[in-house]
């Protein structure tokens, strides 16, 4: 009878420490999980939008001033085609807003 006691402490303490052993594997995976997802949070998606929708508004605003030059027939166009260079212009706009929200 006797023994009975200490065999009930002694599976207390076992699953006492099971428990401990279990939290601190629960920890390291919430500090792995955490690192994983700062690495996930820190893509520099959002830069390359920015850039590129500047990218965009800057081939936009020299295509239309490329067009809109009063000399147009006789001075030869600085990029070639205005137009061309708007459609350039728009696709990185696109790709700019996207890149932003993704």
């Amino acid at each position: 009878m006797t023994n009975k006691p200490s065999e009930g402490g002694e599976e207390t303490l076992e699953t006492a420490e099971s428990l401990n052993k279990q939290i601190n594997q629960l920890q390291k995976e919430i500090k792995n999980l955490e690192t994983e997802l700062t690495k996930l949070k820190s893509k520099p998606t959002g830069r390359i939008g920015v850039v590129f929708i500047i990218l965009g508004a800057l081939s936009l605003i020299l295509s239309v001033f490329d067009s809109q030059t009063p000399l147009a027939p006789f001075i030869p166009s600085i990029t070639g085609n205005p137009q061309i260079l708007a459609f350039i212009g728009l696709g990185l706009i696109l790709w700019g807003g996207l890149f932003l929200f993704i």
